[in-house]
């Protein structure tokens, strides 16, 4: 971390990779010491380091090149996978895009917990910026996201056609289904399939990060956090529970009185 801030102030090495890394081990640092349970506002300390750098994040350029890409042709017979050619792709000479994945965090800690000042930027960014060629991901993720951003533009009809789209591509195995439909929940103002989603997409939360039982993250279901904020906002309520530590947000209502 103190490599990545001293090649910020140097000007030096990929700005993306730099303000991804600070941004990422901020929101890591405030779960580590939540799970400690260090006082609350040295979490809020490093939550508000993590939406400041996520906002860096969203126009940093990447570095230019990449990766070696190969494009290799086989051929498949009953004796086996044969290689036919092999070749190397030239580098693009464009600077690499934000990756999808990237872009998600930086929608959710924003939504979850920045000022609404900074929502519409979110809500206007180009999909072009996080298209980028070396990812593969479903259709139905950036409709998804496209929901989201209309939604916090205040295009509740174009938020509620695209996210009735992208459920559809949706498996009913996948892990991120049921927040989409809780999504589709706060849109139509429905509280009681919002909280039933809810909690559908924490079970699975629970699933996703036991796979990984050193992660931090795994303490706070982000996209969670930020949907209810939003639910909040709508009027719906919404209690703390595990993996929602609803006190950070802004506008639930023990902070927004205090």
């Amino acid at each position: 971390m103190q490599q990545a801030e001293a090649l910020l102030l140097q000007g030096k090495g990929d700005r993306q990779a730099c303000v991804r890394t600070l941004c990422e081990y901020s929101i890591d640092i405030a779960c580590i010491l939540l799970i400690l349970g260090k006082p609350d506002d040295e979490v809020r300390n490093h939550v508000s380091d993590a939406t400041r750098y996520a906002l860096d994040w969203l126009h940093a350029p990447g570095s230019v090149g990449g990766p070696r890409v190969y494009e290799v042709n086989t051929e498949v017979s009953e004796e086996g996978v044969r290689v036919t050619s092999t070749h190397e792709k030239p580098p693009s000479r464009q600077p690499s895009k934000l990756p999808i994945d990237g872009f998600g965090k930086i929608l959710s800690l924003t939504v979850a917990f920045n000022d609404r000042s900074y929502w519409s930027e979110l809500g206007r960014f180009s999909e072009g910026g996080y298209r980028n060629p070396d990812e593969v991901a479903g259709a139905e993720y950036f409709g998804y996201l496209r929901a989201l951003k209309a939604y916090i533009r205040g295009d509740e009809s174009d938020a509620k056609r695209e996210g009735l789209a992208a459920l559809v591509g949706y498996e009913d195995t996948s892990y991120a289904k049921p927040g989409v439909l809780a999504f589709l929940a706060l849109v139509n103002g429905d509280a009681v399939a919002f909280q039933k989603n809810i909690e559908a997409r924490l079970v699975t939360h629970r699933k996703q990060y036991q796979k990984t039982p050193n992660d931090p993250m795994g303490i706070m279901c982000l996209h969670c956090m930020m949907l209810c904020r939003l639910a909040l906002d709508r009027g719906i309520s919404v209690e703390e529970g595990p993996y929602l530590p609803l006190r950070f947000l802004p506008n639930y209502p023990s902070v927004a009185k205090a």
